[in-house]
Order: structure tokens, then C-alpha cells, then sequence
């Protein structure tokens, strides 16, 4: 791990800037290696080896039960962004859509405006 170079989404992106403000909040600042603009091009960065990264736990569900990546563990760190239901407007849900969007309102208001990376 000592040879790792830190990889992350460009200046700017969502994902970059909630990493680096949960940083900021324990003085830290980071420097990566590498700004790629889009998580494929992380996660195959990823799979050459020698490379760290923070990426959704979801984008990579399937690497990490094939063991092809691990997550690692940070204390004190807690990374959350805001995430967004959006249809087209002139469009009706389907009844899985529809019955999703009524779960994720029914959440109490802090689970529903911020879910973990």
C-alpha cells in the first residue's frame, strides 16, 4: 500500500468534492496521482493494481465478491452525498419505479437527503 497512488474523479465532480470536504474536516488535504472524468476509468485503474481510490460501494459490488478489489477500512470518516429521483416529466412510472419512489419518501428526512457512498 506504501506504493499506492491515490486516483480520483476530476476537479469539480460531486464525488471528488464531498471526499475532499470529509477530509478538510480532520485538516486533510489530498493530493492524487491521477483525475480521471468517470468511475469505469477508475475501476479499471484500479484492476492494473498499485492504485487507491474512493468510488461507490455500489459501482463496484461485483469486484469486490469476485475479490478482484477490497475495501478498506478508514476510521472516523464518513463520506455522504446527496443523491436525486429523477423522471422524465411527461412520462408515468412503471409499478417497480412508482413503488421505489414511495419508499425512498417514506424514509425519515435524513436518510432520504444523504445516502453513503
Amino acid at each position: 500500500m506504501a506504493k499506492a497512488e491515490l486516483v480520483m474523479r476530476e476537479a469539480g465532480s460531486g464525488t471528488r468534492t464531498v471526499v475532499e470536504e470529509a477530509y478538510g474536516k480532520h485538516a486533510l488535504k489530498l493530493s492524487p496521482k491521477h483525475s480521471v472524468a468517470n468511475t469505469e476509468a477508475i475501476k479499471r485503474l484500479l484492476r492494473l493494481g498499485y492504485a487507491v481510490a474512493w468510488v461507490s460501494r455500489h459501482s463496484i459490488a461485483d469486484h469486490l465478491v469476485s475479490g478482484a478489489l477490497v475495501q478498506l477500512p478508514v476510521i472516523d470518516l464518513k463520506i455522504e452525498r446527496d443523491l436525486n429521483i429523477v423522471w422524465r416529466k411527461a412520462r408515468v412510472l412503471s409499478p417497480s419505479a412508482r413503488a421505489f419512489h414511495q419508499l425512498a419518501s417514506g424514509m425519515p428526512d435524513s436518510s432520504r437527503e444523504r445516502v453513503a457512498a
